[in-house]
């Protein structure tokens, strides 16, 4: 059967640089764009054993089937070209200050382009159910992919101008790639307790579907004015 895990719900702090402009809009608000690459690595890994009754197998003789799936993925540097806007809130007399003092609150919306790779391994044996297991047959299969993803990404921010061209922000970033599915081949290595195996049934193709590729990060930082 397929193998199906979530990848969602990893919370991360990376750090990078970005180049962020904008301009006025409404009176009220600013608009602007902002690049951004972000460093790091981010991982995720995970195993899943099945037994089940082999129901092919004549009620005579039943067999059990034992399978063990592994896989794991990788994110390194990304690059973000996002949408940016904003409304600025003077609070001056909030902090007491005799200076200008700005906070920015803002909202992104863009795209996310990131190098992820992965490893998948599957192996299975089928038994008698009368042990010990004799006469055997036992399956094995491995890959290593990577994949060039574009998916969206959304976030939330505040930027505080707490002096004249330096900017404090904190930023929460969810970015969503979607699912990657990938498809190993499997070779069966023991046929019936006998080493090996010839013929058109002694090879499968096993899938695995990693679904919710999910990210959320969490970036503080610092801006300054040019």
């Amino acid at each position: 059967m397929p193998y199906v895990y979530s990848a969602s719900h990893r919370v991360r702090g990376t750090g990078g640089g970005f180049v962020s402009y904008s301009i006025p809009l409404f009176g009220w608000a600013v608009i602007g764009v902002q690049g951004e690459v972000a460093a790091g690595r981010i991982s995720q890994s995970n195993t899943f054993t099945n037994t089940h009754i082999d129901t092919t197998s004549p009620l005579f003789s039943p067999r059990t089937t034992t399978e063990t799936y592994t896989s794991s993925f990788n994110m390194g540097t990304n690059g973000s070209v996002l949408v940016k806007l904003g409304v600025p809130v003077n609070i001056s007399r909030l902090v007491g200050s005799p200076y200008p003092q700005t906070v920015l609150i803002y909202g992104l919306v863009g795209t996310t382009t990131a190098r992820i790779d992965g490893t998948y391994s599957y192996s299975g044996i089928n038994c008698p159910n009368l042990a010990p297991c004799v006469g055997a047959t036992s399956a094995y299969g491995a890959l290593n992919w990577s994949q060039t993803r574009t998916g969206g990404a959304y976030g939330v921010g505040v930027e505080w101008a707490f002096m004249p061209g330096v900017n404090l922000r904190v930023e929460y970033r969810y970015t969503s790639f979607g699912s990657i599915s990938q498809n190993a081949p499997i070779a069966v290595n023991m046929l019936a307790g006998t080493p090996g195996c010839v013929g058109p049934n002694c090879a499968a193709v096993a899938n695995i579907n990693i679904s919710n590729l999910n990210f959320q990060t969490v970036r503080v930082g610092v801006a300054v004015g040019l």
